[in-house]
């Protein structure tokens, strides 16, 4: 499982494609991996059991479903936000869901 408070690049199994987000606006897509801090996450949570927030290294911003507010589901668009969002990580042998 993660540790709180360090970086990680998040990247898809299937693809091998990594969380990317766009330095110019909130987009967050899936992109070959480039070795950027665009591509760098840092996951932290108020404690054990509690959700996780994941802030962008390059912008600050918070992964944040789009639009703001609606339903999460397996396709829910993402993107950035100034406001942290919560997630709930599980393992899933040695991989996250």
């Amino acid at each position: 499982m993660v540790e709180a408070g360090r970086t990680y690049l998040i990247r898809n199994k299937q693809t091998g494609t990594c969380l990317d987000c766009n330095t110019g606006n909130s987009w967050v897509r899936a992109w070959h991996d480039k070795g950027g801090q665009n591509q760098k996450w840092v996951l932290d949570r108020e404690g054990r059991g509690h959700p996780w927030t994941l802030r962008n290294v390059e912008t600050g911003r918070f992964l944040a479903p789009a639009p703001e507010g609606g339903d999460v589901g397996p396709k829910t668009p993402i993107n950035t936000s100034d406001e942290p969002h919560l997630w709930h990580l599980s393992d899933d042998g040695g991989l996250l869901r």
